[in-house]
């Protein structure tokens, strides 16, 4: 599911690239919906069943990590949408407006990194990482959110 999903946006640029106008938007539209379809999909399976996912893949000694797999199976979604959105806002010329948001976005991810593992370590190692999941999560949703925010002023 995982290769699927990371592979629809690298495939769909050179289509993306020489399609204008009607045609443009509703292979965005479709590609959109399959891609969020399989996520969602991938994402909430993850999320239901990570213990069994942990224990298969590492042992039981690593079982205290399924809350933080949990998490991180949020951005099973966001992620493949971020892509989507990025490869067609690149094969329309806007690099522009993804450079600022990663150049921000990673700024933010950087703060927010040291604000949640300095404050997590006041409770333990573990919180420290909650924090640094948290983190990366709120990261990448404003970069999606700007992602999206750059897309719905294309059409204007």
């Amino acid at each position: 599911g995982a290769a699927l999903i990371g592979f629809i946006p690298n495939a769909l640029f050179p289509i993306f690239s020489k399609l204008k106008g009607e045609s443009l938007r509703k292979l965005f539209g479709k590609s959109l919906n399959i891609t969020l379809l399989i996520s969602i999909l991938v994402g909430v399976l993850t999320y239901f069943f990570a213990y069994y996912l942990i224990r298969l893949a590492y042992g039981a000694q690593y079982l205290t990590s399924v809350p933080l797999l949990k998490f991180f199976a949020i951005l099973i979604i966001f992620l493949p949408f971020s892509a989507i959105l990025e490869t067609y806002l690149i094969s329309q010329r806007k690099t522009k407006p993804i450079a600022w948001l990663l150049v921000v976005s990673t700024v933010l991810n950087i703060i927010l990194n040291y604000l949640g593992i300095t404050y997590g370590l006041r409770f333990s190692e573990y919180y420290a990482v909650l924090g640094a999941c948290f983190a990366t999560i709120i990261s990448r949703a404003f970069y999606l959110i700007g992602l999206i925010f750059v897309k719905k002023n294309d059409y204007k």
